[in-house]
């Protein structure tokens, strides 16, 4: 354009992302040579300084940003964690240009400047320890006695749900389900989707969530201990430092379950697209079965999570009243856990909320119903009042799995409505749900054969054999 007379090129901005800044670079020191009003500015976003882990390339990549000319500047915007632009060497980097340059780093965000798993301080593996002592004695009476009381309880419910058998069991399922997809078929969609489930559930072990719930267990005085501590009036509970790092944990557990139910849902769409198209029906009815339990399970912990962290909140006000000893000073905890998760997440723990106080009059009603049900109806005709049978069918005995237990995780919504969003899309899984999660390995190989090949008499059989 700029070798053809009849254009006239002025007042314009060029601007890229990752590769296109550095080419938008380039544009803009040919275009501005010889006409110092074509170019108005240069708009770099994520600009490569490096190849991710290769510093040393840093110079012969911002060869094209130190031969701007003066008058043209420049915008660049970055996230903190991209792996493509080392900072030092950035800001080292911009000494040596000669235009002048305006810098906007986005906290957190990546080389697609998307707010990764580490851009809050709870969103680590390993949140750094207090340096503090880890209990201090307060003035203790009734009104705490119930905090420690309810803590603790909010406390053992989350630990009896990361610790379950169940859980365990449908985790070594996954391990044994994306061994045999790696081995028969590695371009499948469904794998990469388990993939990015087993990613979130090895993050959730590396965080060691069970042994810091554990020592908050051994930190707070017992019920013996609190008899004796309302007669003195003191006793030894957390530190403030101490239940400040333990909101951090919780709340990275709770976005890392809410990161988990996303791939979960998006695991599950992939494989039932495969059952649409008739492909591999068994194996991804297994598939599709187990992801709808893992997400039941994992709601269930977000839900706990949630109530444990409201109660921490609650108490840590009252320590840090009566011993204050602040450790984030420059960070302040959300109110409301809801608040750091997605509109969809957060709908889950307001219903629970909402249908909380009413649990008792639910469950009567419940009750009520179920004796109507089983009584029998009652029909009105021409004045008169008649008791007919219901007709319920005919029961079916089902397989029972030893050791394994969905009560815990099915009692933390027992008065929770689904969203018809999510109710909609696990309602395949949630009638596939009958599958025992107790199969062989030997035996998936063989249910991935085409379901044309298969007679009724050659029907695969999916055993309970401990895995």
């Amino acid at each position: 354009m700029k070798s053809l007379e009849r254009f006239h090129i002025e007042h314009i901005f060029i601007g890229g992302r990752s590769l296109g800044s550095r080419a938008a670079a380039a544009l803009a020191r040919q275009l501005s040579d010889g006409a110092e009003g074509a170019v108005q500015g240069v708009i770099c976003l994520s600009f490569p300084l490096h190849p991710p882990g290769q510093t040393h390339a840093h110079r012969q990549r911002s060869e094209v940003l130190r031969a701007l000319p003066e008058h043209v500047p420049v915008l660049f915007v970055s996230g903190t964690e991209d792996n493509m632009c080392d900072r030092v060497l950035f800001d080292r980097m911009l000494t040596e240009l000669k235009a002048p340059t305006e810098v906007f780093w986005l906290q957190g965000g990546s080389h697609g400047l998307k707010r990764s798993m580490a851009g809050g301080p709870w969103n680590r593996v390993n949140v750094a320890r207090p340096g503090a002592v880890s209990s201090v004695r307060i003035r203790f009476s009734s009104a705490t006695d119930r905090n420690v009381a309810a803590l603790l309880v909010k406390n053992n419910n989350v630990l009896k749900l990361i610790r379950s058998e169940i859980l365990q069991t449908e985790v070594r399922l996954l391990y044994e389900l994306q061994y045999v997809l790696n081995n028969s078929f590695r371009g499948n969609k469904t794998l990469k989707g388990l993939e990015r489930v087993e990613q979130c559930i090895n993050r959730l072990k590396a965080m060691k969530l069970d042994e810091a719930l554990e020592e908050l267990t051994d930190l707070c005085p017992n019920r013996i201990q609190r008899g004796v501590s309302i007669r003195t009036g003191e006793c030894d509970v957390p530190s403030q430092p101490t239940l400040e790092w333990l909101c951090l944990k919780v709340l990275g557990a709770a976005q890392l379950m809410s990161c988990t139910l996303s791939r979960c849902s998006r695991a599950f769409t992939l494989s039932k697209q495969q059952m649409k198209w008739d492909e591999f029906i068994i194996l991804n009815m297994v598939i599709t079965s187990m992801l709808s339990r893992l997400w039941v399970i994992f709601r269930g912990v977000l839900v706990s999570l949630s109530a444990l962290y409201q109660q921490l909140l609650e108490f840590l006000g009252e320590v840090a009243q009566g011993h204050p000893m602040p450790f984030l000073t420059d960070f302040s905890l959300p109110a409301d856990m809801a608040q750091l998760l997605g509109p969809s997440h957060a709908a889950l723990l307001s219903k629970q909320a909402k249908y909380g106080s009413n649990a008792k009059d639910h469950k009567g009603k419940q009750q009520q119903q179920q004796q109507q049900k089983s009584s029998g109806v009652g029909v009105t005709k021409s004045g008169q009042t008649r008791r007919v049978k219901e007709d319920l069918g005919v029961a079916v005995e089902r397989a029972i799995v030893h050791d394994t237990d969905m009560k815990p995780f099915l009692k933390a919504f027992r008065n929770l409505t689904e969203c018809p969003e999510e109710a909609a899309e696990f309602q395949t899984g949630t009638s596939l749900g009958c599958f025992s999660s107790r199969f062989s390995a030997k035996n998936l190989p063989l249910l991935c054969c085409a379901e044309e090949k298969c007679s009724s008499e050659k029907a695969v059989s999916v055993t309970q054999e401990s895995i």
